[in-house]
């Protein structure tokens, strides 16, 4: 995998797709910030349910990982509450 692709699937930005280089040259696993802060690199500044540093999205090469950044409401994969407290 060269890139990861990341597509909203609803709100005002429905459609609208981002392209992240995986980044793994470096040894490191691919690091995505999600939140509402402009800096983020996934920003949902339009959603008053996400914190400003939400969470955090990781690729280590062959997996995906999502940890949640002490956000106050929680991030939830499907039905499971990821609680990073």
């Amino acid at each position: 995998m060269e890139e990861i692709i990341i597509e909203f699937m609803s709100g005002p930005k429905d459609g609208d797709t981002l392209s992240f280089e995986t980044m793994l040259d470096s040894g490191k696993p691919a690091q995505i910030t999600i939140g509402r802060r402009e800096g983020c690199d996934v920003c949902l500044s339009y959603d008053s349910q996400v914190s400003r540093e939400h969470a955090l999205l990781l690729y280590d090469g062959s997996r995906f990982w999502l940890e949640d950044s002490s956000s106050t409401n929680g991030t939830f994969l499907g039905e499971d509450r990821i609680d990073g407290r």
